[in-house]
């Protein structure tokens, strides 16, 4: 998948544009002053620009090399501090310290089922106390659809499942829709999505 995500990312234009996500925006009421965030998955780095910019100190990991440069580039360049490694998710989680808040935007539905399980609950294990979890992912519209993701190597949530890995946490915000249209290269479709955001009490 590095490889993949190496090409997309080899232009000089951002694969995914510089505006960040919807949720990362609405996440940033919910932030103490100058937090401390891992964004996992963080591709040319658009939403840890967006992050770093609001004064918080920022670590953006993810597997594409080109994606990273992306990020280290253009962060210097407006002169951000971000620290970065290149690295998959589950691998940095097992070797991080805790975090005030950790991201994982459109990333978890990459992972096969027999790790999301546990990456979510190591993320969750990242979390200082009264800290949040900002994810972004995809719910299966079906049992078709859910199969088909499986065969694949990812993994979809089933609609509420992902509230319910979260039920000892408080709920800062939840959502369950279908997505707006995309094209980013591909033909115009939709994703049914899941959007959280988590504040550890306990």
């Amino acid at each position: 998948m590095s490889d993949e995500y190496n090409s997309r990312y080899s232009n000089e234009e951002f694969y995914w544009g510089l505006k960040p996500d919807k949720l990362v925006v609405k996440s940033i009421p919910f932030l103490k002053k100058n937090s401390k965030i891992l964004d996992l998955g963080s591709g040319e780095g658009k939403d840890s620009l967006f992050l770093a910019k609001k004064g918080n100190n920022l670590t953006a990991v993810d597997i594409s090399e080109k994606g990273i440069e992306k990020t280290n580039k253009f962060a210097k360049e407006n002169n951000l501090k971000i620290k970065t490694e290149i690295s998959n998710i589950k691998d940095y989680l097992n070797k991080s310290k805790k975090f005030d808040a950790i991201y994982a935007i459109n990333v978890l539905q990459f992972i096969p089922e027999d790790k999301i399980f546990e990456v979510v609950k190591k993320m969750q294990n990242k979390t200082k106390k009264n800290g949040i979890n900002v994810i972004a992912s995809f719910i299966a519209e079906n049992t078709k659809q859910k199969d088909f993701i499986l065969k694949k190597g990812r993994y979809f949530f089933n609609k509420r499942e992902l509230k319910k890995l979260y039920d000892t946490w408080e709920i800062e915000f939840y959502l369950e829709k279908l997505g707006d249209w995309e094209t980013h290269g591909e033909k115009p479709h939709r994703h049914f999505i899941v959007n959280i955001i988590a504040r550890k009490k306990i």
